[in-house]
C-alpha cells in the first residue's frame, strides 16, 4: 500500500513539475516574443518617423518651386522646341541656388511632359533619355498629374523619390523630383538614433533595373544572405558582426525567405550580443525591394532566456528537495494533503472538453463563482461569463487555443449571485499522440482586489490632477474677471465726476449701459467656460477639437497675456472625435500650463504657442508646440511617469494624466524635441 502511495505521490509531483515547466516555457515564448515585437515596431516607428521628415523637407522645397513661375514656364518653352540648351543652363543656374540650402545627399530633377529628363542637378551632363520604360514613378506622374512619393530603384539610384507636378496657365507641362539617396537617408538615422542602420536590397530586382557596371561599382553581397546587396557607402563593417552571423545567418536567411519582420539576437563575445532587426522595404507601387535593418548592442533577449534557465533550475531544486522530505517524512500523506489545499484555496483549475464544455472544477473555482461542481460540470464556460466581456474578445481567444496555441490574458468572469471577479487565465490545449486537440487545460488566480487597487489609484490620481487643474482655472478665473471689475469700478468712480460736469444725457446713460452690459457678458463668458470645466459627467460624446481649445484658452487667456505669450490657433476645419469633452480640456490645459510655466524664467521677446490640427493617414491629429527651448533631453523620456516634474513645487502628475486620458479616449498622446521647444502630438484613429 505505502509503494502504491509512494508511486502516486511521484506521480502527482512529475505533473506538477511539468505544469510549472510549462508556465516557465509559456512566459518565456509570450516575453520574447513582445521584446522582439517591440524591437520591430521600434524599427518601424524610427523608420517611418525619418521618411516623415524627409517628406515635410521635400513639401517646403516643392511648394517654393511650384510657387515660382519660371520652373513651369521653363519645362513649357522646352517642350515648344525652343533653345533647351540655354534652357537647361539658367534651370540649372536656379536649382543649383536651391541645392546649396538642401542638405547633402539631396538631388533635383526635372522632367518634361513626354516622361524624357531634362536636367540631372547631380548629372547635369545627362539629360533626354526617355524614362517611361525604368520609370515607374514618372510614368504614373504623368498619369495622374499629382504628387507622389516612394522608394525606387533606379537605373545609376536607389533612394526616396519626392516627385511634383508642373502646371503652367493650368496646363500639365512636366514634373520635378526631390529625392534623397539611399545612403544618404540611412547616414540621417545613424546620425540623429542611436543605433547602426542598413539596407538589403534583393539582387534580381538590381540586376534587372541596374547597369552592370554601377552594381559593380556602388554594391557588393550583403553578409546576410548572399540573395541581397548592399551599398558599399551604408556596408555593415564584417569584422564587427561575423562571429554573430556565423550561428545565425541560416535562420536569418530562413526568416529573410518569409518576407515579413522579424528581430533575433546572436552572441558577438563572451559579454556582447548582436541585435538584428529586419523590416520589409516596399517600394513607391508596394512591393517588397529589400529590408530595411538595425544592428544594437542588446543582451536583453539572453538575459531572458537565462533567467527563465535560473527559474527553471530553481523549481526543479525546490521540487526535489520537497520530494526527498517526502520520501523522509512518514506523515507524506498529510503534507500532500495539505499543499493540494493550499493549491485548492490559490489557484483555480478547470478542464472542458474541444467544445468548451467544462469536465473538471476545483474546490477554489467553486468557492469563487458560487457555483457548486455539479453546477459547472457539463456546462460551457459561458455560464460565468461578464456581459461586459465582448463577443469579440472571446473569439480571438478561441481562434488561438483551437490553433493549437495556448492564450494568456485577464477575464472578469460574473459570480452567481450577479458578482463580479477578476482572475489572470492561463489556457492551453491539450494533444493526443496524433497531434489532435483532446480538450482544454485553465489554470487562472483571483486578481480582483488587485485590479480593484490599481482602480482606486487611477481614480486618487486622477483626482489629484484635477485638483491641480481646478488650482490654474481659478486662478484664469480670477484673473479673466480681475480686469472687467476694475473697468466697471473706473466706470461708476467716473459717473460722479460727469454728472458733475453736466456731459451726463440720454445718449452718456446708454453708452455707459452698453459698456457695463459687455464686461458683465465677458464675466458671464468665462464662468460658463468654468462651470463646464468641472463638469462631472463621463458620458462619451462627439466634441470638437477647435471648440475644445477655444474653451481652454478663454480660461487661460489673462494667464497668457500677462507672460507676453501669444497663441496662434489654426483655424482649420472642424476636427470632430469621440469622448468625454471635459475630460480631454483637462489634456489641453496641462500642455498649455507646462508651456507657460516654460517660459516664465525665458527673456526671449517673443513667446509662442502654436495650435493646429487636422485629418491625415486615416486618423486626427492635434500638435501643440511652443518656442521655449524643449525638454531636457534625459527627462523626455520619462516625461509620461507619474510624479515626473522639472518644476520646483510641481506635482508631477499633469502629463502622466494627460497621457492615461488621451488613451482612454482611444488615442495616443507623445512628445518630442523640435529644434525650437517641445511639441506634444495627439493622435487618434479616424
Amino acid at each position: 500500500m505505502k509503494r502504491v502511495q509512494r508511486h502516486f505521490v511521484t506521480v502527482a509531483f512529475v505533473a506538477i513539475f511539468a505544469i510549472v515547466s510549462l508556465f516557465l516555457y509559456l512566459e518565456y515564448s509570450q516575453v520574447t516574443r513582445a521584446y522582439k515585437q517591440h524591437a520591430i515596431d521600434t524599427l518601424n516607428s524610427e523608420y517611418g518617423d525619418t521618411m516623415a521628415g524627409m517628406q515635410s523637407i521635400a513639401d517646403l522645397l516643392a511648394r517654393r518651386i511650384q510657387n515660382d513661375p519660371f520652373y513651369a514656364k521653363t519645362l513649357f518653352s522646352a517642350s515648344k522646341g525652343e533653345d533647351n540648351r540655354k534652357l537647361r543652363r539658367e534651370l540649372l543656374q536656379r536649382a543649383f541656388s536651391l541645392q546649396k540650402e538642401m542638405e547633402r545627399g539631396w538631388q533635383l530633377h526635372f522632367h518634361l511632359k513626354d516622361a524624357t529628363s531634362f536636367i540631372r542637378t547631380h548629372k547635369p551632363e545627362m539629360y533626354g533619355d526617355d524614362l517611361s520604360l525604368i520609370r515607374p514613378t514618372v510614368t504614373r506622374m504623368i498619369a495622374r498629374q499629382a504628387p507622389l512619393s516612394g522608394f525606387e530603384i533606379g537605373r545609376f539610384f536607389e533612394g526616396y523619390r519626392f516627385l511634383y507636378p508642373l502646371f503652367y496657365k493650368q496646363r500639365y507641362v512636366g514634373s520635378f523630383e526631390i529625392s534623397l539617396a539611399a545612403n544618404a537617408f540611412v547616414d540621417v538615422m545613424n546620425t540623429r538614433l542611436k543605433n547602426r542602420y542598413s539596407m538589403l536590397l534583393e539582387k534580381g530586382i538590381m540586376e534587372k533595373k541596374t547597369g552592370h557596371r554601377q552594381l559593380l561599382k556602388e554594391y557588393r553581397e550583403s553578409c546576410f544572405n548572399d540573395a541581397y546587396l548592399m551599398n558599399k557607402k551604408i556596408y555593415c563593417r564584417q569584422d564587427q558582426v561575423r562571429e554573430a552571423l556565423r550561428s545565425v545567418k541560416p535562420r536569418i536567411g530562413r526568416l529573410m525567405q518569409t518576407r515579413g519582420s522579424f528581430s533575433l539576437s546572436a552572441p558577438l563575445t563572451a559579454d556582447r550580443v548582436k541585435l538584428f532587426t529586419m523590416i520589409p522595404l516596399h517600394g513607391y507601387d508596394g512591393d517588397q525591394v529589400g529590408y530595411f535593418l538595425t544592428i544594437a548592442d542588446d543582451d536583453t533577449l539572453e538575459k531572458i532566456f537565462f533567467g527563465t534557465v535560473l527559474k527553471y533550475v530553481l523549481a526543479a531544486v525546490i521540487f526535489f528537495i520537497l520530494y526527498i522530505a517526502y520520501i523522509r517524512q512518514k506523515n507524506a500523506t498529510v503534507a500532500l494533503e495539505q499543499f493540494k489545499s493550499f493549491i485548492d484555496r490559490s489557484t483555480i483549475v478547470s478542464r472542458t472538453d474541444k467544445r468548451g464544455v467544462i469536465t473538471y472544477a476545483n474546490d477554489a473555482f467553486e468557492k469563487l463563482s458560487g457555483y457548486s461542481k455539479q453546477e459547472l460540470v457539463g456546462q460551457p464556460h459561458s455560464i460565468i461569463r461578464h456581459p461586459s466581456m465582448s463577443k469579440e474578445f472571446f473569439k480571438k481567444m478561441w481562434t488561438k487555443l483551437q490553433a493549437g496555441k495556448p492564450w494568456k490574458g485577464k477575464i472578469k468572469n460574473r459570480k452567481k449571485d450577479g458578482g463580479e471577479y477578476v482572475v489572470q487565465a492561463y489556457i492551453f490545449p491539450i494533444f493526443d499522440r496524433k497531434g489532435e486537440i483532446t480538450e482544454y487545460i485553465a489554470i487562472r488566480h483571483d486578481i480582483t482586489r488587485l485590479e480593484k487597487a490599481k482602480e482606486n489609484q487611477e481614480k486618487m490620481l486622477m483626482h489629484q490632477s484635477k485638483l491641480a487643474s481646478i488650482g490654474e482655472m481659478v486662478d484664469s478665473a480670477a484673473h479673466q474677471w480681475k480686469q472687467p471689475i476694475n473697468i466697471v469700478r473706473m466706470k461708476v468712480d467716473m459717473l460722479g465726476y460727469d454728472f458733475a460736469d453736466g456731459e451726463v444725457d440720454k445718449a452718456y446713460v446708454e453708452g455707459f449701459q452698453k459698456s457695463i452690459l459687455m464686461q458683465f457678458d465677458h464675466m458671464q463668458d468665462t464662468l460658463d467656460a468654468f462651470r463646464d470645466f468641472l463638469r462631472p459627467d463621463q458620458k462619451n460624446e462627439r466634441f470638437s477639437l477647435l471648440h475644445c481649445c477655444k474653451r481652454v484658452l478663454l480660461l487661460m487667456k489673462d494667464e497668457l497675456t500677462h507672460h507676453n505669450i501669444t497663441v496662434d490657433l489654426k483655424e482649420q476645419n472642424e476636427v470632430i472625435i469621440e469622448g468625454v469633452e471635459n475630460e480631454f480640456e483637462h489634456v489641453v490645459l496641462n500642455i498649455l500650463a507646462n508651456a507657460k510655466d516654460a517660459f516664465s524664467d525665458d527673456m526671449r521677446e517673443q513667446k509662442r504657442i502654436d495650435i493646429r490640427m487636422g485629418a491625415q493617414n486615416e486618423e486626427v491629429f492635434l500638435e501643440i508646440s511652443d518656442n521655449a527651448g524643449g525638454i531636457p533631453e534625459e527627462v523626455l523620456p520619462k516625461i509620461f511617469e507619474p510624479h515626473m516634474t522639472t518644476k520646483s513645487g510641481g506635482t508631477g502628475m499633469g502629463m502622466y494624466m494627460s497621457y492615461k486620458i488621451a488613451k482612454k479616449q482611444g488615442g495616443e498622446l507623445r512628445v518630442r524635441n523640435s529644434g525650437k521647444g517641445a511639441v506634444f502630438t495627439f493622435t487618434k484613429p479616424l
